[in-house]
């Protein structure tokens, strides 16, 4: 009877374990060209740094499909100033141009695509202080990944510090920054 209950129990816990399966995995984890993995900002931006709002901003740049690596990471800093700009409504002017096309007869398919995209961000006193803060060349898929920040006490000192501006200028720009961020702030409800 003992023998018995012992090889149920042992038959059980035999099915039990084929019945299991293996907890789902994620997507494959990224990695950045230096080996750490790919940083959360990459995927959502500013909202990486939730305790910093009002007080920084961020802009996010990314830049894939450039063989030249210098011309890439320099792609993704601007396009990260743009991102960052757009928050200030600073003149910044982008066109793009894309065409696709594709031809099929039978059962052959010819397919042609040109993207082309022209920015020019115009960087003046308003941008001062922005800094390239972090880089990520995600080796997965060959893109390089920017993160800029504004930090708005370093802003005010940039004001503070530029010897072209008149007193009266630099109190009028000092008092509209701090307006400007204020009411950024509060139209966004603190979300960047």
């Amino acid at each position: 009877m003992k023998m018995m209950k012992m090889l149920s129990f042992v038959f059980l816990a035999a099915f039990m374990a084929s019945c299991a399966t293996p907890a789902p995995q994620g997507p494959p984890k990224r990695y950045c060209s230096d080996g750490r993995e790919v940083p959360r900002w990459v995927f959502v931006g500013a909202a990486a740094f939730p305790g910093d709002r009002g007080k920084v901003f961020y802009g996010r740049g990314e830049a894939g499909g450039i063989s030249d690596s210098s011309l890439r990471t320099e792609a993704s800093d601007n396009r990260a100033i743009n991102d960052l700009a757009r928050s200030f409504k600073v003149a910044v002017k982008s066109l793009m141009d894309d065409y696709r096309a594709s031809t099929s007869a039978g059962d052959k398919e010819a397919a042609e695509r040109h993207t082309e995209a022209v920015q020019r961000t115009v960087v003046d006193q308003t941008l001062s202080g922005v800094q390239v803060v972090d880089r990520c060349e995600d080796t997965s898929n060959n893109t390089m990944y920017s993160l800029v920040r504004l930090d708005t006490d370093a802003f005010t000192d940039a004001i503070a510090k530029n010897k072209e501006l008149g007193e009266k200028m630099k109190e009028y720009v000092r008092s509209n920054a701090e307006k400007a961020f204020q009411k950024l702030e509060g139209a966004t409800g603190g979300a960047q």
